[in-house]
């Protein structure tokens, strides 16, 4: 297909479902929760270790949408005492 063919169907796609409309997506009402599923992943973990989990989690969405933080201070990151050195979203 030409690209002048692709361009023009793409167009007469968008006529029909159009950008914006991609805002108005709900999940399905049975899906889970993800926050509620990490948390009950985490059950029996050593509970030290548990918010470096978390990051890595994070790290490796990041990696799949191909967003990467370039540092730190773009991921809003901090470490302290309480979770021994390890980042922690604030």
């Amino acid at each position: 297909m030409k690209l002048k063919d692709r361009y023009a169907a793409g167009k007469a796609q968008r006529a029909q479902l159009p950008r914006e409309s991609h805002a108005e997506w709900k999940p399905a009402p049975h899906r889970a929760d993800p926050i509620d599923l990490l948390v009950e992943s985490s059950r029996g973990r050593v509970p030290e270790l548990v918010p470096i989990r978390y990051v890595r989690v994070l790290a490796a969405a990041s990696f799949r949408d191909g967003q990467v933080p370039k540092d730190e201070s773009a991921r809003g990151e901090r470490r302290d005492s309480q979770t021994h050195g390890a980042s922690v979203l604030t």
